[in-house]
């Protein structure tokens, strides 16, 4: 008989996730988890839980307010926390959640339970997944998942990570809108508000707009300005009459778009008749069809001004004039915008080039198709020439990342079977070399195949990691595409392969030479 569970099914929410507070808190519990040895962790392991599991601590004798606050917030971390697997010795098979991306654990009672299952670790041997229990055991797809489970190289302890960011360290942001989403599910909403697609809020935070117009039109579509009938419905005493015709309620679309005074003040600049339908982010929508970012910046200033005149009207009754609202629209546009910052780019050369004198080159790559990936490598010596290729296929349930880096561990690891003690190693993915080149310490799965890494490069003599274009990884994009099975070839590659070699061998020889 096959048994289904889902890790965290359990409705372990309760409404003080509506709180905004319990996102930063939550960051406490994390602390101590991830810093048991500091002041901080030992002061409260040695009054609430003195045997060490912070997970299975209990609210104890008269706690303390602190420790109270804390306690509420495990459950974000039991919910939406999963588990990297170490030596598997601290997850339970079936009450953690330890499996990619949240997929059910389908199993055989009999067997799960005449085998004495309880511990990952019971599905492992010498520190790898026993594959004959582990398909006799669970079904196909649970078997597929749990095979996919990255394993350390050496032996490390369990550790609960943060899957919703990239690093695996929880913080306030990510929590906040885990938490938010879990209590909607739990609570449904009775908001009115409609629910925007992402193309909308695309085009709002892309725009060149000042970011006080942008922000205007956010709270604006998202049903949270303070219009005189949404403050009445907040029960403030207020006439909920349009102040410019006095007829409709003002709500957001009628006081920037329907109300007779202010559509004509729209046609009178800007030429725009704006019509449609009674909610705002739709007729917005409607305004900004085919229109160049230029012209959407303008719609988005026009909005501000109108709100601008509004407020003047309604606090220093000063009269709405075509005059005013064009030069306002004027001044504002002519602001500067802020620059934004971004990161500097990493210079990576677009064509194969060649190895110093003495080094080998080793230029390795993932592709990934569906849940399967292949991954391949090429190891050319100062000439150019071939001395070794390979090709390995692995199932991949997580992130294209994460195959990119196991691909690295598997290049290492060849490297050094081969016998190779002086390497440089080549890769086309930007974000494995970033990862490589960061020291700060992560708790996701990625990290643990990076620190796999840095392990193994103690293996050599000299070792150096690049980063390379597309277009000078030719080769062993071309072995990873084609990977099916484990294949190597020594001194020489697949069929194929050869046009990329030569290809690699004219782009890296000087100029003085490529005309004789």
């Amino acid at each position: 008989m096959w048994i289904t569970y889902r890790c965290g099914s359990i409705k372990i929410f309760q409404t003080h996730t509506k709180s905004f507070n319990t996102a930063p808190v939550s960051k406490n519990w994390w602390r101590i988890y991830n810093n048991l040895d500091s002041l901080f962790g030992q002061v409260f392991k040695s009054v609430y839980f003195p045997s060490g599991e912070l997970l299975g601590a209990k609210k104890g004798y008269r706690p303390s307010y602190a420790w109270t606050s804390m306690l509420k917030t495990s459950c974000i971390f039991v919910k939406g926390g999963r588990w990297r697997v170490g030596n598997g010795e601290s997850i339970n098979i079936v009450d953690d959640p330890w499996l990619p991306n949240g997929s059910p654990l389908i199993f055989r009672q009999d067997l799960f339970e005449e085998l004495g299952l309880r511990k990952v670790v019971g599905l492992l041997v010498s520190g790898r997944w026993n594959e004959a229990l582990v398909e006799q055991v669970f079904n196909p797809a649970t078997a597929q998942c749990i095979l996919a489970v990255p394993l350390p190289v050496q032996a490390r302890e369990d550790l609960l990570f943060w899957p919703k960011t990239q690093d695996g360290w929880y913080n306030a942001k990510s929590g906040y809108k885990f938490i938010r989403r879990i209590h909607d599910q739990v609570v449904p909403s009775s908001s009115s508000t409609p629910v925007i697609p992402a193309a909308f809020w695309k085009v709002v935070w892309s725009s060149t707009a000042l970011p006080r117009c942008r922000e205007l039109v956010s709270r604006a579509s998202s049903g949270f300005f303070p219009v005189r009938s949404r403050l009445r419905r907040r029960g403030i005493d207020v006439d909920p009459s349009c102040p410019w015709c006095g007829i409709d309620d003002e709500t957001t679309s009628h006081s920037f778009l329907l109300c007779p005074v202010i559509a004509r003040l729209w046609f009178a600049v800007l030429g725009i008749r704006p019509a449609g339908t009674s909610v705002f982010y739709e007729m917005l929508t409607c305004m900004m069809e085919h229109l160049e970012d230029e012209a959407v910046s303008r719609i988005f200033t026009m909005l501000y001004v109108i709100w601008e005149a509004r407020n003047a009207w309604v606090f220093n009754q000063r009269e709405l004039h075509v005059t005013f609202v064009m030069q306002r629209l004027v001044a504002l546009s002519a602001l500067p915008r802020p620059v934004s910052v971004t990161s500097p780019a990493v210079a990576g050369a677009s064509s194969w080039k060649r190895p110093h004198a003495g080094l080998i080159k080793v230029n390795f790559d993932a592709s990934v198709r569906r849940n399967l990936a292949g991954i391949g490598l090429v190891a050319r010596d100062e000439d150019g020439e071939v001395l070794a290729a390979a090709t390995l296929a692995m199932v991949l349930m997580q992130s294209v990342g994460l195959a990119e880096a196991l691909c690295f561990r598997w290049a290492l690891q060849m490297a050094i079977d081969l016998g190779f003690r002086a390497v440089c190693f080549e890769t086309d993915s930007l974000q494995l070399f970033q990862w490589w080149l960061r020291r700060s310490r992560g708790s996701s799965y990625l990290d643990l195949i990076i620190s796999d890494c840095r392990t193994l490069s103690l293996a050599f003599s000299n070792m150096d990691v690049s980063f390379v274009r597309r277009s000078g990884n030719s080769a062993a994009d071309f072995l990873a595409r084609g990977a099916s099975s484990f294949l190597v070839w020594i001194e020489e590659g697949p069929p194929g392969l050869d046009a990329f070699v030569r290809s690699d061998i004219l782009a890296s020889k000087p100029a003085l030479f490529q005309y004789i």
